[in-house]
């Protein structure tokens, strides 16, 4: 079966946003660095969403238990 014809940019894209996600940098700084533009990284981001290939890190707030 043949791939998608997106299934390279598939890859680096999935590559660059989970290097961002270790990163702690903001989205603009890690771009910047990356040399990618902030609209494609965040239409990128939705995408790999979409497709089940890309998983928020937890949130500080989120693994922190709060007081009931």
């Amino acid at each position: 079966m043949a791939q998608s014809p997106d299934a390279g940019k598939q890859r680096r894209w999935l590559d660059l946003v989970q290097r961002w996600q270790r990163s702690k940098l903001t989205v603009r700084e890690f771009c910047e660095r990356h040399q990618v533009s902030e609209a494609s990284f965040y239409a990128w981001r939705r995408v790999l969403r979409e497709r089940g290939l890309l998983q928020d890190p937890p949130t500080e707030s989120a693994t922190s238990s709060t007081p009931a």
